[in-house]
């Protein structure tokens, strides 16, 4: 950083300084917010969505940051719990009227694990564990008496301060950023901007043979980001078919929304020989989804090998030319 003129290496406040991650940056701001705003530092805005597209927008608190992401923690029953379980992104704002800044972070959500909550929710006094299990957040009640005589029961139920469970639909979000901006107000409104983006800058494509061998192709775009109508091209360096070249190249295309991703096949004299695609949805690397990955994976070993010879039978019947292995099944 230039401290001589108060600028940043990019030519901007020193305050944004030069920082490789984001995460760090904020927690920066983070500190100098807690000593200069009057009340609630970790106070944000959190947008939402239903299927219907309409946006929401309330406050909640931050209450977990790690280069994960940021946490809060809500009724998962209540309207932004709803909206979360139906469409698994947000956009959070945390805007610092004394210091005169704001950072805003897009992303998707994930549920936090049961550990995380239960140790957060059992932090917290006394009275907010009970009103946990009293609020009906987000539903209408007839009168405010009938949400003060259910706090009275479940301090009935739960009158010993040291073990109230946490509810079931109680726990919290964690905001994944895909992007995060830091802004500053600027004298005659010309503000200023420093906005980070969670880009692919690299991708690992593993081939495997029928022969169990395995070569993995990295690909890149010499150290900058990877997008959707880029195509990356590498040699073939693995003998996959013996009714398939072993010398030509594959290009690849990545796209990250929708999950998209493509791979063609070219011969020595460029001429496009195969088209592949595979598509799909993210989903939360939980236990579950892992056991369910590994059955996939052995029940498509199952049944798509067998289909591989049966279409080789057929392309030999046809006469199609033969490449022989040669050896280990890598092209020199």
């Amino acid at each position: 950083m230039n401290q001589k003129n108060g600028k940043n290496s990019l030519g901007l406040d020193s305050c944004f300084e030069d920082l490789d991650n984001p995460i760090d940056l904020f927690k920066k701001w983070f500190e100098k917010a807690k000593e200069t705003e009057i009340n609630d530092p970790n106070a944000l805005a959190v947008a939402t969505s239903n299927k219907n597209n309409q946006p929401n927008v309330r406050m909640v608190l931050l209450k977990g940051l790690s280069d994960k992401g940021f946490v809060f923690y809500t009724n998962f029953n209540s309207k932004k719990g709803g909206e979360l379980k139906e469409n698994q992104k947000a956009s959070i704002c945390f805007h610092w009227k004394s210091l005169r800044r704001q950072v805003r972070v897009i992303g998707k959500v994930e549920e936090v694990s049961k550990k995380e909550a239960d140790d957060y929710y059992n932090s917290r006094p006394y009275k907010n564990r009970i009103s946990a299990w009293a609020s009906s957040q987000s539903q209408t009640l007839d009168k405010r008496n009938t949400f003060l005589e259910k706090i009275r029961e479940f301090e009935k139920k739960y009158p010993d301060e040291s073990n109230v469970p946490r509810p079931p639909h109680w726990s919290g979000w964690r905001v994944l950023p895909d992007e995060i901006e830091f802004w500053v107000d600027g004298e005659g409104r010309i503000h200023e901007r420093l906005n980070y983006k969670n880009k692919t800058i690299g991708v690992v494509a593993e081939v495997t043979n029928t022969f169990k061998e395995q070569h993995s192709y990295y690909l890149s775009n010499n150290g900058f980001p990877i997008t959707s109508d880029l195509w990356l091209e590498d040699k073939k360096k693995l003998y996959v078919s013996p009714f398939a070249d072993k010398i030509g190249r594959y290009k690849f295309n990545f796209n990250q929304e929708p999950l998209l991703v493509k791979i063609n096949e070219y011969d020595p004299q460029e001429n496009l020989e195969i088209i592949t695609s595979l598509n799909g949805n993210y989903s939360k690397a939980s236990g579950l989804m892992k056991f369910l990955m590994y059955i996939s994976i052995l029940y498509n070993s199952i049944n798509v090998i067998p289909r591989i010879h049966l279409q080789a039978l057929y392309l030999w019947i046809k006469k199609f030319k033969f490449y022989n292995h040669g050896g280990n099944g890598h092209v020199e």
